[in-house]
């Protein structure tokens, strides 16, 4: 299963009603038509259409731990303890023995209990006679005994029967065992099966008991609890996510199933009322089996063993839910804090967007009559929007009705109640696009012609119509090349039709380098972007690796960020062996939907920074989709003993990505910033815009007045400045350069909030002048985090676009 694909069930609270005002409960429990309040901070009128967009975060009741939230830490490196700590401040892991759990089978709960017969030497055991034990035999006359069978008869009493020769029989045949019960069954096997009316079967280790519980009667599996959470974790958690993300599940379920124990009749269900059981395996109506357990969930119930949560003494209510949006939800206990949660980023629930037709609304509050208009009236305070909806109240021709925000969304079927209705996404420009990848082709190339760019020379390029981009591309990944170069310069490129914005995209500070980087750039009306160098000559080369194109166009692929992590590196044996890749040696490394990487299996591109070290010859390295012909490209050029990075766009082949070296030995590192995945019509567009200059640490711009010290990190807003909205931002492009440091260094680039990553975006030699194209998500608070590594540098920052979401 695609672990990116999947939904962990969510939690259903047992005390919300303790968590909510008394004036809500009571709106809650009774539905009661109401007057209008006097005034109501949220209006939201009916569309003119009919139909609401409403936009939201998480997926579940939010409070606990986020399961998506620990992935995410898990993918960053964070331990299970480290995950608990997270979400459960201030609790204890505390060893608990193995005690037995009695789960509640909610598929029973009729007239009688069903046992399969012959699983083993089976016995029943009738706790309503002094626990006196009964040997159920294979057969009865010579008749197979099929099934055995705990009624409740006229006296409200239990009465076992068997089934055999097409009928059912009291046994024993000589006098019907009837009891008040419990009829607890088990078997030396150490396995029975429940048979269901549907005639499907579940499988459950234990002992199965069947319980008179007011008319009906009820089945219910008494099982060790380490057994129990084999079948337990595996549901409520994919089996392919990190280790780490499913020891902490595996805590999180023991503790919630040990505050339960002690029911009269039972302690916790089998539903995701509770949390999800289906025992050993189930059966389908013609005998097919499906096995629950997976190896990866019992590893990770083994390492935690016995291991619970506990606050002053006491196992704690470990609730959790699949998505909490990025801001948990606090409750009664000191354990149960509200607070901002980064890494539930990568949920992909994270964010969402759903249509409500206002004759749902009218069809779930019938008093109401013709809706006129939705009043949000308190929110929880935390996180966007002022966070999830406490109180709404629905008005219509005939009336209002006052509802919690967590009634209305289980009403109209939605992931959470952090809501708000209306697109929440900043309302897109005409020129967002989403990425349609190309085959590397070249567009420019001043050798050909012999017209190097002069200083202080300005030249258009057209773009559209040119190496697979269509006219009417909004945007376009253009990877360019300085070569020939008689001295220090810089190139700027922007969208034809517009100002030479005060930037930079390429830097060099000798004669004779050769430098490319990546450049996003919208296209001007024409599909021309415009090229300037500053002062010598150079020759310049473009190649076009991919465009964008508006939402309309089919086929196009939107950016989700994810955590930067390092896929490659021939140094240290990560995404292959250890060993520089040779001249014209080619190495493959396989990417997505492989859990090291963290990429989702249904990426069809990622965008990477492409680091090159220690070459002994001067060379260039060139990314393609594994299994397709190489291009007549590179993504970057080196000089013998270079450590240089340049953003590359990788397409995904069937086996990932190739990467060649032209001469000489090189090592080579792949960081991953984020993946393409295929169009949902909003999020993930680009949208570029007029490049603008965000810190330049020689000067005033940006508030970090003085060079980046060695081990420094910096957190620079990003929000609301350059072009960049203030919401429904994802992620950001950004072109950085090092400006002269004082030792060879690198600097890192991520979202703020969340741990540093290893991995590197610029490398720079010392006095060096060095750009790289990065692109990255934007941490919850706005802002992405800049670190220097070795000695002090200066930093320039230029943003060129960002991305929806």
């Amino acid at each position: 299963m695609n672990a990116m694909r999947y939904n962990p069930r969510r939690r259903i609270a047992f005390l919300v009603a303790a968590l909510l005002p008394a004036a809500m409960l009571t709106a809650t429990l009774t539905g009661v038509v109401t007057s209008r309040p006097a005034a109501a901070a949220e209006v939201f009128e009916v569309p003119s259409g009919g139909v609401y967009t409403v936009s939201g975060h998480g997926y579940g009741h939010g409070r606990g731990m986020s399961q998506w939230g620990a992935y995410g830490m898990a993918t960053v490196g964070k331990t299970a303890p480290e995950i608990l700590d997270f979400y459960y401040p201030g609790t204890q892991t505390t060893s608990l023995s193995n005690p037995n759990v009695k789960v509640l089978l909610t598929r029973t709960g009729g007239a009688d209990l069903t046992v399969v017969a012959g699983i083993g030497n089976e016995t029943v055991t009738d706790a309503g006679h002094a626990n006196a034990k009964t040997a159920l035999p294979t057969s009865v006359g010579g008749a197979t005994v099929t099934k055995w069978k705990a009624e409740r008869n006229s006296s409200n009493l239990l009465a076992l029967s068997g089934f055999w020769s097409n009928a059912w029989h009291p046994f024993p045949t000589t006098g019907q065992l009837t009891t008040p019960g419990p009829l607890a069954f088990s078997t030396d096997s150490g396995n029975l099966r429940v048979l269901y009316p549907d005639n499907t079967q579940n499988e459950y280790a234990g002992t199965l008991q069947a319980v008179v519980d007011g008319s009906i009667v009820r089945g219910v599996d008494v099982v060790p609890m380490e057994t129990y959470l084999k079948s337990v974790v595996p549901k409520e958690m994919p089996s392919s996510w990190p280790t780490a993300a499913i020891q902490a599940q595996s805590v999180a379920a023991r503790t919630y199933a040990a505050r339960t124990l002690g029911g009269a009749v039972y302690d916790i269900c089998d539903s995701s009322s509770c949390q999800m059981y289906t025992g050993v395996a189930s059966y389908d109506s013609v005998g097919n089996r499906t096995g629950t357990e997976t190896s990866q969930a019992n590893a990770a119930i083994t390492a935690t063993a016995n291991q619970i949560r506990t606050y002053g003494g006491a196992a704690i209510f470990a609730q959790y839910s699949s998505s909490d949006g990025g801001w948990t939800v606090g409750g009664s206990s000191p354990y149960q804090v509200a607070q901002a949660d980064p890494f539930d980023t990568y949920s992909p629930y994270h964010n969402w967007t759903v249509s409500l037709s206002s004759s749902a609304i009218q069809a779930a509050y019938p008093s109401i009559g013709t809706l006129r208009d939705v009043a949000v009236n308190q929110r929880d305070g935390n996180g966007d929007w002022g966070g999830r909806v406490v109180s709404l109240t629905i008005d219509g021709s005939s009336g209002s009705t006052t509802v919690t925000g967590d009634s209305f969304r289980a009403a109209m079927g939605l992931r959470s109640n952090w809501f708000t209705f209306g697109d929440a996404n900043v309302p897109l420009p005409a020129d967002a696009g989403y990425l349609h990848a190309l085959s590397p082709a070249r567009i420019l190339d001043t050798r050909d012609t012999k017209t190097p760019f002069g200083p202080a020379e300005t030249r258009t390029v057209t773009v559209a119509g040119l190496g697979g981009v269509p006219a009417g591309a909004v945007g376009a990944v253009l990877n360019v090349t300085v070569t020939d170069t008689t001295g220090a310069s810089y190139l700027t490129v922007w969208p034809s039709g517009i100002s030479k914005p005060g930037t930079s995209n390429l830097n060099w500070d000798v004669a004779g380098q050769t430098v490319a980087n990546l450049v996003y750039t919208k296209l001007g009306a024409d599909g021309d972007v415009r090229i300037y160098n500053n002062q010598n000559n150079a020759s310049v080369i473009v190649d076009v690796f991919g465009y964008f194109a508006t939402a309309d166009v089919p086929g196009g692929l939107g950016f989700v960020p994810v955590t930067p992590k390092r896929v490659l590196d021939t140094r240290y044996s990560i995404g292959g062996p250890a060993a520089p890749i040779p001249p014209h040696g080619t190495r493959t490394i396989a990417v997505a939907g492989d859990p090291a990487t963290g990429v989702d299996a249904g990426a069809e591109a990622v965008m990477t920074n492409l680091t090159v070290t220690r070459p002994t010859a001067e060379s260039y390295l060139t990314m393609w989709p594994a299994g397709t012909a190489m291009p007549a490209t590179s993504n970057i050029n080196m000089l013998p003993n270079d450590t240089r990075a340049n953003a590359a766009l990788g397409v995904l082949g069937a086996g990932g990505l190739s990467l060649y070296n032209n001469l000489g030995n090189s090592d080579a590192i792949i960081d991953v910033m984020g993946e393409f995945l295929p169009a949902d019509g909003v999020s993930g567009q680009y949208i570029g815009v007029q490049p603008v200059r965000l810190l330049d640490t020689r000067t005033p711009v940006g508030a970090h007045q003085r060079p980046m010290a060695q081990g420094e990190t910096f957190a620079l807003p990003i929000l609301g400045r350059g072009g960049v909205p203030t919401t429904g931002v994802r992620a950001v492009a950004l072109n950085i350069t090092a400006v002269a440091p004082t030792a060879p260094t690198y600097v890192t680039v991520w979202a703020s909030g969340i741990p540093q990553p290893f991995i590197s975006n610029v490398n720079a030699g010392p006095g060096k002048v060095v750009p790289n194209l990065v692109v990255t998500g934007v941490g919850s608070d706005g802002k992405v985090a800049l670190y220097n590594n070795l000695g002090s540098t200066h930093l320039i920052v230029d943003v060129v676009g960002w991305i929806s979401g």
